[in-house]
């Protein structure tokens, strides 16, 4: 009875998604609506590009409350840089390509949650690298 109330009231969003182990320094892609979930401290930095002259960084950046974020600190600069804590989320509202920064090359571990578009078909193609859902 104790479990079966524990699986009602626990979140579950923080079990979904797959985990992975991103090496500093290597470039991944980040799909916009994809929710990146913090399994530890973890920095990741974003182009200063993905923020446009004329938008603001919270119509780009979607993340927790306790989610830092150091934005250019004069133009020209290339990043801005999300420090997440351990169980912080974020998630884009354009696609860019990411990268954990660390001073040691150690994998940091997140929890990718990605969002499926309304107007993508769910149906594979022939070829598709997608893997095959159970």
């Amino acid at each position: 009875m104790l479990s079966a109330l524990k699986k009602i009231f626990q979140p579950k969003a923080a079990e979904e998604g797959q985990v992975a182990l991103q090496p500093p320094g290597q470039p991944f892609p980040w799909p916009r609506g994809t929710r990146l979930t913090a399994l530890e401290t973890v920095v990741i930095v974003i182009p200063a590009a993905a923020v446009g002259p004329e938008e603001k960084i919270g119509s780009v950046i979607l993340g927790d409350a306790d989610m830092e974020i150091r934005p250019p600190q004069k133009p020209g600069d290339p990043y801005i840089y999300l420090r997440l804590k351990e169980g912080s989320s974020v998630s884009l509202s354009k696609s860019v390509q990411g990268m954990i920064a660390a001073e040691d090359k150690r994998p940091r571990k997140i929890r990718v949650n990605q969002k499926e578009e309304p107007n993508q078909s769910s149906q594979t193609t022939t070829g598709s690298s997608a893997p095959d859902r159970v």
